[in-house]
């Protein structure tokens, strides 16, 4: 709901100033929508535009699903979006993270790494 807020709080230049940057993007762009959605009606007209206009953007229509594919569909997106993710590296090449004990609170029996509820 916070997104479509500002979304339509946005006056139309603010539109047009995001549409004149898309060009310039220099970042990874991947977007998946649905072909069926209802609430944006001309959703295959913005991403054609949006591929022309970021010509690296990879898009993705998903047939059969509408606005709220991530529920429609969840595996393909995630499929999707994880193929387009930058390769990981692997645990062996990562800096070990210490973990740090919880201090003990009163109120949970004294038992390390129990937070109270008056705690947070």
């Amino acid at each position: 709901m916070a997104l479509a807020k500002a979304g339509i709080g946005l006056p139309i230049r603010g539109f047009t100033e995001i549409a004149a940057g898309l060009p310039g993007l220099r970042i990874p762009v991947r977007v998946v929508y649905g072909e069926q959605d209802r609430i944006l009606p001309d959703v295959s007209e913005t991403m054609e535009r949006l591929a022309r206009d970021v010509p690296h953007a990879q898009v993705t229509a998903l047939s059969g699903c509408g606005h709220f594919l991530q529920e429609e569909a969840p595996g393909d997106v995630a499929e999707l979006l994880v193929r387009s993710s930058p390769p990981s590296h692997s645990r062996s090449h990562r800096t070990p993270v210490k973990r740090r004990r919880a201090p003990m609170h009163p109120s949970d029996g004294g038992r390390t790494g129990h937070r109270s509820r008056a705690s947070g």
